[in-house]
């Protein structure tokens, strides 16, 4: 008996310990170019290295090593000013300030030989990169308002010659959306979409089942109830549980609706919103630590 207590107790200490949030405390250096080694201290790493998913932005980064409270970790290419991510155990944290990338020559004044001929390439209105497929490369995604859809483009660039593959597209039938995000809601190391659709007076948030690199996949939809006309959509972990929550404009109420993110590795699962009352016509939106004490502020 005092032998099957025992392993109770032991058995849930392990689950326990095993749901703690990851905390980001600090990072450094706080700049670098690709290839950079970045030290990230905190808590609740896990000591086993493959096991701490680490992103600089749409783009995972290698973790080298790990302890508990430090991880040493590779900058990948394609890192963005965008903040450092740690998921473990389905669990996620993200720096309170992003991570700058610099570069060779960095800092010298534009002019008309700094970039490359362009290259066009169809598209529409809200345009979001992410690396669907764990790659190591950006790709896009895109919505056009009138054809009701979200478009993906693959980045199959080889050196220097940029090169995407136009990706069937997973999201017909939503009415004319207008406003995507990126966010990785329940912390499988796969970056999920959400998007924004006016006369559905919702959002629909789409889990990346991606398997392999080369091969983009989302199930879903998953549709979340906002205020009336959504128009832009942000993430953000508003209440520091771990979990990335899904924030709306909503222009027809004069809202913002925060849905907060109740999901778990295999499901997609949101509480319904709740709101707040802004002023007339909200359009775009945006969170982040405004005021340094650790908790996401909403601008809108």
């Amino acid at each position: 008996m005092k032998k099957s207590i025992l392993c109770c107790i032991v058995l849930l200490c392990i689950q326990f310990a095993s749901a703690q949030t990851p905390i980001i405390s600090s990072f450094t250096p706080v700049t670098g170019a690709p290839g950079t080694i970045v030290t990230i201290t905190g808590n609740n790493f896990s000591t086993t290295a493959a096991n701490n998913v680490v992103f600089f932005g749409s783009v995972k980064g290698t973790v080298n090593a790990s302890t508990a409270t430090t991880l040493t970790v590779v900058v990948p290419l394609g890192a963005g000013y965008e903040s450092i991510s740690v998921a473990v155990n389905n669990l996620i944290a993200y720096s309170n300030k992003p991570f700058t990338v610099t570069y060779p020559e960095g800092g010298m004044d534009f002019v008309s030989t700094s970039f490359a001929a362009k290259v066009d390439y169809s598209g529409g209105s809200t345009v979001i990169d992410a690396d669907w497929d764990n790659d190591g490369k950006i790709d896009i995604a895109y919505n056009i308002f009138s054809e009701n859809r979200v478009f993906f483009f693959r980045n199959t660039t080889t050196g220097s010659n940029l090169t995407f593959t136009n990706f069937p597209d997973f999201f017909g039938g939503l009415v004319n959306v207008i406003g995507l995000a990126k966010g990785d809601f329940n912390a499988d190391g796969k970056l999920d979409l959400v998007a924004a659709t006016p006369f559905s007076n919702a959002v629909y948030v789409f889990r990346n089942g991606s398997s392999a690199p080369g091969s983009i996949f989302f199930f879903g939809p998953t549709g979340l109830s906002t205020g009336s006309e959504p128009r832009k959509v942000t993430v953000a972990d508003i209440d520091a549980d771990g979990k990335l929550d899904i924030i709306s404009s909503n222009q027809g109420a004069n809202t913002v609706s925060v849905l907060r993110n109740t999901s778990t590795a295999s499901t997609i699962s949101f509480e319904a919103k709740v709101d707040f009352t802004v002023a007339t016509e909200p359009e775009d939106i945006t969170a982040g630590d405004l005021d340094g004490d650790g908790k996401p502020e909403i601008a809108v």
